[in-house]
């Protein structure tokens, strides 16, 4: 398609198609994606696309925040707001706050996501659109969490199931159900929860959703006296520095989970164990803990 419109010399496709393109390696370290997106950036805004500026300006916003690159991340993205709140794009903008309130919580800045998630509810209920409405709960949620509010984490994850079929917020607000429910030693209702995540038929690799799901899963394992398998798990998870360098890797009952068994296994054991985890194929890895964790609670 895209040579097709160079050939034709048609520039506002050949924005579009660039930028389908680089949307396609949306959470991807590509530089191929970002080159795309930055190729169409640049063509709208030749023509004055304003618009069409703001849809790239929101996709490479992503790409610079897999890479870590979170100022630059966070520009495109107050950009692209900028824009949208000129244009009268509600719910684009709507979709930029939602990056910036995971921005956020990957930060640690705890009351900036709750004002954040305040304005994505206010947005939401303007144009009446469920899946904006159920975002803030679940970053609500989140931030109760690390607050050690597991009952309102509890509460906030509950509304979100209640309010969307969307599936990749069900498997996200399963897994903070999970978590809430590991931090009141409800250990067999967090597995029925992990399981849940695994039923839901979604990505795995949405938002990193299989690394999330395995560190819950080496939180479990060592509880139930597994601590090799449980640092294997572990190891998996934190080699996308996304996972150990952000809000998941850094939850209180994950953050101190390798020194624990750390201080388990021996020093031989562990280096051993936290190894072989990370040569572990992660998709294998996730159908192995599936039927464990099946065998362990099979009515969920």
């Amino acid at each position: 398609s895209l040579a097709r419109f160079q050939m034709l010399e048609d520039r506002f496709y050949q924005a579009e198609v660039l930028s389908d393109i680089g949307h396609c390696f949306r959470l991807q370290t590509s530089q191929v994606g970002r080159d795309y997106l930055q190729e169409s950036l640049n063509l709208k805004r030749e023509m004055g696309n304003e618009i069409g500026v703001a849809v790239s300006l929101h996709e490479l916003g992503w790409q610079f925040y897999v890479t870590e690159e979170w100022i630059e991340a966070e520009r495109h993205w107050q950009d692209a707001y900028s824009i949208q709140a000129r244009t009268g794009n509600r719910q684009a903008m709507a979709e930029n706050l939602t990056g910036l309130c995971r921005l956020t919580l990957d930060r640690g800045d705890l009351d900036r996501v709750s004002r954040l998630a305040e304005e994505i509810s206010s947005i939401a209920a303007e144009i009446m659109n469920v899946r904006h409405q159920a975002i803030p709960y679940q970053y609500l949620g989140a931030v109760a969490n690390a607050r050690q509010a597991y009952p309102d984490a509890r509460k906030h994850f509950e509304r979100v199931l209640a309010m969307t079929r969307d599936g990749d917020l069900q498997m996200l607000a399963e897994l903070g159900l999970a978590y809430a429910a590991f931090g009141v030693d409800e250990d067999q209702r967090a597995v029925r929860h992990l399981l849940h995540v695994m039923h839901i038929g979604g990505s795995l690799r949405f938002m990193f959703v299989g690394e999330v799901l395995l560190l819950q899963a080496a939180l479990f394992y060592t509880r139930m006296g597994r601590p090799e398998r449980a640092a294997k798990l572990h190891a998996l998870a934190f080699k996308d520095s996304l996972v150990s360098n952000t809000y998941y890797g850094r939850m209180p009952l994950i953050g101190r989970l390798r020194s624990e068994l750390e201080a388990t296994l021996s020093p031989d054991q562990f280096e051993r164990a936290w190894s072989e985890g990370e040569t572990l194929d992660i998709m294998d890895t996730l159908q192995e803990v599936q039927s464990e964790l099946e065998a362990i609670s099979p009515q969920s």
